[in-house]
């Protein structure tokens, strides 16, 4: 056949139902024939292979690889020829040398394959790079709004003060200081043990009775263009309270003698919820036990006065304690003889000053400790026989 594009096609029995390509030199690897065909490829000789005519009884191409078969000048020329077939392919173990044309156009590909290979690597290594500008924008344009929106801040930010009691009624006032630079605008929110009050935002506050048993504060914001804000809060005051609004003098009734029951009254209180105790003293000293609205007046309580404090308590309220009038002086009694006397003074009565308890004209110590009382010694001085000064000593 004539030779087309530079290439020798040998003539193929016909009757060959399948065509093979291979190497002048022998099978060749199925690696090396890919080779093969990628150089040629790119030789541009693809092309005049595929015009190559199968026989009319061909059904099928097992080789796409040209054979190569040298020249009468001494090169090697691409021949298209029937080759061995598969047995024979896979016994060949070694590769011959590729022709000049071959190697060359293998050599050029072959070179053009890292371009293709390094612009991935390209667009990895520079992807993060990008990535990271992207990343780094942002923080510039933070940083420069920072900046430019920076202010300054204020010199003198007082804490304020509280004057006036935290008592039901009262008004607190707030005291806020110099701030300075001049001039700062000021703002005052009022708090509850912390919880914001509505509506509070006067330097002066009246005490509610929504405050009882809570503490007080004061807030103050200090603002000025071009300056930080500043808020300072008060020291917190004591738990409000409120006073009872009516505390009476109590009042006692009752006879102030030996036997007799003196009862107290404490009035009327306001808010009527208070609790009231109650406490007796003799003279002013406090009466053990003596806590009830009624006491039973003892002979020991002679030459005495009694009065009783009233005690009133209620949550959020000043404790407040109000002491009656004091009774007139108990009374002695007159007993009839010893035995009465004894009854109620055990070691007899004496007169203030007595040291000695004469016996048959002999001053003794006192056996026991009398009663002193001077007053009822003389209502009972017939009761002394041994006139010592001690009435019915034992």
């Amino acid at each position: 056949m004539e030779p087309r594009g530079g290439i020798q096609i040998q003539d193929v029995d016909r009757r060959v139902p399948m065509v093979s390509i291979t190497s002048a030199a022998g099978s060749v690897g199925a690696h090396s024939r890919r080779r093969a065909f990628a150089a040629l490829a790119f030789a541009g000789l693809v092309t005049s292979l595929l015009t190559v005519p199968l026989s009319a009884q061909a059904t099928e191409v097992t080789d796409p690889l040209a054979t190569f078969v040298g020249s009468s000048t001494g090169a090697q020329t691409p021949v298209a020829s029937a080759g061995p077939g598969p047995e024979t392919q896979r016994q060949t173990e070694t590769e011959p040398e590729p022709a000049p044309e071959i190697a060359a156009a293998q050599t050029q590909a072959q070179a053009q394959v890292p371009a293709v290979t390094e612009a991935p690597a390209q667009v990895r290594t520079e992807a993060p790079a990008q990535t990271q500008a992207k990343t780094e924008a942002p923080a510039q344009a933070q940083t420069q709004g920072m900046t430019s929106a920076a202010v300054k801040t204020l010199t003198a930010t007082p804490t304020p003060r509280l004057s006036g009691a935290a008592k039901l009624g009262s008004t607190l006032t707030a005291s806020a200081g110099s701030w300075t630079p001049a001039t700062v605008t000021l703002s005052y929110q009022w708090k509850r043990s912390g919880t914001t009050i509505t509506g509070a935002t006067k330097p002066a506050y009246k005490v509610a009775t929504a405050d009882m048993g809570k503490t007080l504060t004061v807030t103050v914001t200090g603002k000025k263009t071009g300056y930080q804000m500043a808020v300072m809060t008060s020291a917190p005051t004591g738990k409000a309270f409120a006073n009872f609004t009516s505390t009476p003098v109590p009042s006692i009734s009752g006879s102030a003698a030996i036997g007799a029951k003196l009862t107290a009254t404490p009035g009327i209180w306001a808010p009527g919820s208070a609790a009231l105790s109650y406490q007796w003293k003799r003279s002013g000293a406090t009466i053990a036990g003596a806590t009830g609205r009624t006491y039973l007046v003892s002979p020991t309580d002679v030459d005495r006065t009694f009065t009783v404090t009233v005690t009133a308590k209620l949550a959020n309220y000043t404790t407040v304690s109000k002491q009656s009038a004091a009774t007139r002086v108990v009374s002695g009694v007159i007993y009839k003889n010893c035995d009465a006397l004894r009854a109620a003074y055990p070691h007899g009565v004496a007169k203030a000053g007595t040291k000695y308890d004469r016996v048959s004209g002999v001053n003794k110590a006192l056996k026991g400790p009398p009663f002193f009382s001077t007053s009822l010694y003389n209502l009972n001085t017939k009761s002394d026989r041994d006139k010592d000064g001690i009435a019915c000593e034992k």
